[in-house]
């Protein structure tokens, strides 16, 4: 190990952990988390699962389906994680039917699918700020899939994206809000959550604080031109021709951000000024790729190499940098302190700034035709001011003409983070630069490497309590230890075969034998012959059991041939599985029995 003084680290997370384990606790922090599912997001997502839950508990995650990830894949997505980390509690909300009239009224359900600017009364319209998003390689299509290897890695539960049924983002951050007060975090567009707070204003109130990655105020990107002045923060590499100000998030719905951030609810920014400071290194990737101990950090790794692996012009380790989960480490580490009014934290240096959020360009008051709130119409949309702030020119495209100039710089400015003198902009505590690791020893140079990679790689070490003999001894079921029942090794995956030949109904002892030979191997027999029990439900290797058991559930049925699998999927575990094969085949006539069940099922009328 790389870390100095791991072993201590593990005791750490056993204390911080430890909370968890009464009954009746209820969280300091409800957490409400918006996102596009990019890469770095689900890094934030898997990074927020593994905090203590007496601290700060996710509730519910909805989707911002303008962005990087389309609907219906995002959902996926999400629940396909949630389900591997023992959280289908957990409510996912997407999109929706409703819309916004010609008037400004905003529908019940609105679906979030397009920027607040082009959104009418239905699904279907304009989309410009999303044009800046690649549809093909490092774009949606990549990150639907996640470059194709999400369905083949992560397991599948019974939750899924259904159009019809499924919940939308606005009853999910309605239900949410209304139940408590809520922490949001904001790693995507700001869409859903600007028209909850412009539909449901009486709901503000229990909305205690906001943490958003995105926008840039003061910096420029690693990968900028020689030419960049400050101020031009934009990672818009697909127009950075037209727009070198705007960062990703920002852009992708500006008035909404303006509505965000200018809403009186206290915002901390976390801006491209301080990413940029956090790039990830190669002794990071090298110490992740060496420390894969769980499910969570072997998906995040394989995740984290195929985007380095397809990253452009091998600027992976200059232009790559932790977004997303930064901004939860940040977040999380400043709301474990009571009246933290300073935002101090472990991993980021903080400063309030005066700061707005440009919607459109000037000179104001124009009607150009770029700007659906006010061309054609007497009355602007939502009684905005006719000269005001978002009444000029409005970025229609890539390389907008009226953004392009002649020397290669562009001028338009939407959804730049823009810091201000007066009262049009607002006072926000913005995160300026990582700190540096406080152990000059280590390979990884910045502090929150050491806590994400201790929160993703590490998992909790108890002892529970069993009725079996060992456990009288004063076994420890251990999730880490390699010699524990419930260690996975990071070869190990849910698509394994243990046997060479699947079973096809004859054969069963050769075939059992060789599995349970398997099985012993791995340190996992005990999930089959009863000895490793289920733990309580309060127990805290309750959720590791039941994924090293869905693991073992999912080897057995692989080493069988479809028809014989098809007939047992439905079985609630391992044991369960186990036994039924061996009641149906450990019989001298079970494989005439198939045999005959296989002829029966091949009839045809």
């Amino acid at each position: 190990m790389l870390f100095l003084g791991f072993f201590q680290r593990i005791i750490f997370m056993i204390l911080l952990f430890m909370p968890i384990f009464f009954n009746g606790v209820e969280s300091l922090n409800r957490i409400l988390l918006d996102t596009d599912v990019d890469t770095d997001d689900f890094f934030a997502l898997l990074y927020i699962l593994k905090l203590n839950r007496s601290e700060i508990d996710l509730k519910a995650i909805t989707i911002s389906a303008n962005g990087w990830a389309n609907a219906g894949h995002a959902v996926n997505h999400v629940y396909d994680m949630l389900y591997m980390m023992g959280r289908d509690d957990i409510a996912v909300g997407v999109g929706g039917e409703g819309g916004i009239l010609p008037n400004g009224t905003i529908m019940p359900d609105v679906g979030g699918y397009l920027p607040i600017i082009d959104q009418g009364d239905g699904t279907d319209g304009y989309c410009r700020y999303r044009q800046t998003v690649p549809v093909g390689l490092g774009g949606r299509l990549n990150i639907d899939s996640n470059y194709g290897f999400r369905k083949i890695f992560l397991p599948q539960g019974k939750r899924q994206y259904s159009p019809l049924r499924q919940p939308t983002a606005q009853q999910v951050m309605i239900n949410t809000i209304s139940s408590g007060p809520t922490v949001v975090f904001l790693t995507g567009s700001h869409t859903n959550f600007a028209l909850f707070l412009l539909s449901n204003p009486h709901l503000k109130k229990n909305v205690e604080h906001i943490y958003i990655m995105g926008g840039g105020i003061g910096c420029c990107t690693k990968n900028s031109t020689s030419s960049c002045q400050p101020g031009q923060c934009g990672n818009l590499f697909t127009d950075y021709t037209s727009n070198p100000y705007a960062e990703f998030n920002m852009f992708m719905d500006p008035f909404a951000a303006y509505q965000v951030i200018h809403s009186g609810i206290p915002v901390t920014l976390v801006p491209l000024d301080a990413t940029n400071t956090i790039p990830i290194t190669k002794e990071f990737f090298e110490t992740f790729e060496k420390n894969q101990h769980t499910y969570e950090a072997q998906y995040c790794f394989k995740s984290l190499k195929i985007v380095r692996d397809t990253w452009f012009a091998d600027q992976f380790y200059k232009s790559f940098f932790m977004w997303d989960s930064f901004m939860s480490g940040i977040a999380a580490s400043i709301m474990r302190k009571q009246q933290n009014y300073q935002g101090e934290n472990e991993f980021a240096e903080m400063e309030y700034i005066n700061i707005t959020v440009v919607t459109s360009n000037m000179p104001y008051g124009i009607s150009d035709g770029s700007n659906p709130f006010f061309d054609g119409r007497k009355i602007p949309k939502f009684n905005l001011e006719r000269n005001g702030v978002h009444s000029g020119h409005v970025q229609t495209r890539l390389r907008d003409p009226f953004c392009v100039v002649k020397n290669g710089k562009g001028k338009c400015q939407d959804g730049y983070t823009k810091e201000v003198v007066g009262p049009s902009g607002v006072p926000v505590r913005v995160a300026v630069r990582a700190k540096p690791n406080q152990n000059p020893k280590s390979a990884l140079d910045r502090e929150f490497f050491v806590s994400f990679l201790d929160f993703i790689i590490v998992i909790v070490v108890m002892a529970i309590e069993t009725t079996s003999t060992s456990a009288s001894e004063g076994s420890v079921i251990s999730g880490s230890d390699a010699n524990g029942v419930l260690y996975v090794h990071p070869s190990d995956n849910p698509g394994m075969i243990l046997v060479p030949v699947q079973f096809d109904g004859t054969g069963y002892r050769t075939w059992r034998r060789g599995v349970m030979r398997a099985l012993s191997v791995k340190n996992k027999l005990g999930f089959i012959d009863g000895s490793c029990e289920k733990p309580s439900t309060n127990s805290p290797l309750l959720r590791q059991w039941q994924r090293c058991d869905d693991m073992v559930t999912s080897w057995i049925l692989n080493s069988l041939i479809k028809e014989v699998s098809d007939s047992v999927e439905y079985v609630n575990n391992s044991a369960e599985l186990w036994k039924e094969l061996e009641d149906r085949y450990d019989q001298t006539n079970g494989a005439k029995l198939y045999q005959i069940q296989k002829e029966i099922n091949d009839l045809t009328q």
